[in-house]
């Protein structure tokens, strides 16, 4: 992941230089393949998830039918500092 790119994530704007390249230490660049599921309704935060490109879909389950909340994609990351959960 490049420094320019973290810093116009709004989110990351008011980190200092040292706390960015920290960030970028800890960081792994993953790729993943369409319709692959990166974690579960429940599970316990452990990761911060940063979209370089492309799109993704969050879905909630209610008893066993699930809902799409709303496809995000990546041009309009840029605009959001964050996402509100229920």
């Amino acid at each position: 992941m490049r420094m320019d790119f973290v810093r116009n994530i709004p989110f990351f704007q008011n980190m200092s230089l040292s706390q960015t390249k920290k960030l970028l230490n800890i960081s792994t660049q993953m790729t993943y393949q369409r319709s692959c599921r990166i974690f579960n309704q429940g599970d316990l935060p452990s990761h911060v998830f940063i979209v370089m490109s492309g799109e993704f879909e969050i879905t909630r389950t209610k008893k066993t039918q699930y809902t799409l909340i709303d496809p995000i994609h990546t041009d309009k990351l840029s605009s959001a500092s964050k996402l509100e959960t229920d």
